[in-house]
């Protein structure tokens, strides 16, 4: 199967496939993925590596095989939910540099800490 799509660590992760042709994988297929990808972001959090795999199917509404074709392994799926994540926080920090120096520090924490780390700011 040939990989394609996805500036970095395409190998590893691609953001995009190929079916074995070469022909760019079909819409559903994405679309299945990226949810795939969302639902276990949210089930791995809350349960750790010992989430299980059949409940990301069965939240995403697709069947086990769907999950394991994106995904050949549940370390592959862990993996590819870190990564997602780990790209997110860094474009985060790049929008957040552009503000200067702790500028725009509170655009990487999540809204319920804002107002923490303005009351610490002001003491």
């Amino acid at each position: 199967m040939a990989l394609s799509c996805g500036p970095r660590r395409r190998a590893v992760v691609p953001k995009c496939r190929q079916t074995g042709g070469g022909r760019p994988q079909r819409s559903d297929a994405r679309t299945n993925r990226e949810r795939i990808l969302s639902v276990a972001e949210e089930v791995f959090g809350q349960g750790g590596r010992s989430a299980s795999t059949e409940e990301v199917a069965r939240l995403a509404g697709v069947g086990i095989a769907t999950v394991f074709r994106h995904f050949p392994t549940k370390a592959a799926l862990l993996e590819a939910v870190l990564v997602q994540r780990f790209d997110r926080l860094r474009e985060q920090a790049e929008v957040a540099s552009r503000h200067g120096p702790g500028g725009g520090v509170l655009r990487l924490l999540p809204p319920s800490r804002h107002r923490r780390v303005r009351q610490d700011r002001h003491r």
